[in-house]
């Protein structure tokens, strides 16, 4: 049983005439005739008693217009629901953050996407960039945010925020006086950083 087969019937049952049917859906009325014909013989009963004038609907008929109705809603609320979802307005979205984020900038993001897209259930898992680069491969993230440059052809990025890097010292280190410090300067000083895993593109070695 096809879609179009219920719509031919439904035509035909509101109509009570198949030339208005035929010329409601825009086809001649042989092959609507046709048509109604076939979904008889796969229904095994008649839908029209054909006797009269208006064609009136058998008992199978009625129960079966009945669920054509339901039937079709639900299309309705499919088709549409499947466009809100392809719209990014319904459905789930997986998010992957580090740490640092949390503290600067993520709350906003999520409370002006919530406010747009409402029905849409978020997700928001603390990883590691190499962590979200691997769940983003496999499926298991929508989107994840890093600090570092992405160089994976298999993933799309966009640059959302350009932030500084800045160097802590005492301040009585030598290089405290100046505004800038060029890496080379700090290239054999000890000092903390990011570990490779968390951060592998700020490391050089």
């Amino acid at each position: 049983m096809e879609l179009r087969h219920l719509r031919y019937f439904a035509a035909i049952a509101e109509e009570r005439h198949f030339g208005r049917a035929a010329e409601r859906l825009g086809i001649a009325q042989p092959p609507l005739s046709k048509q109604l014909q076939d979904l008889e013989k796969e229904l095994g009963y008649p839908l029209f008693d054909r006797s009269r004038r208006p064609v009136e609907l058998t008992a199978a008929g009625h129960a079966l217009l009945e669920h054509t109705r339901s039937v079709f809603q639900q299309v309705e609320v499919l088709v549409r629901e499947t466009r809100r979802a392809g719209a990014g307005h319904s459905g789930r979205l997986a998010i992957g953050y580090p740490s640092s984020l949390a503290y600067s900038g993520l709350s906003g993001l999520l409370r002006a996407f919530r406010e747009r897209s409402p029905e849409v259930a978020i997700e928001v898992r603390e990883l590691s960039p190499g962590e979200q680069i691997d769940a983003l491969k496999r499926g298991d993230l929508d989107v994840g945010f890093v600090r570092t440059p992405l160089n994976e052809p298999a993933l799309a990025s966009e640059n959302i925020r350009n932030e500084k890097l800045v160097l802590a010292l005492p301040v009585d280190h030598r290089l405290a006086i100046r505004e800038r410090v060029a890496l080379s300067a700090v290239a054999t000083e000890p000092f903390v950083f990011f570990p490779r895993a968390r951060g592998p593109d700020f490391s050089t070695s």
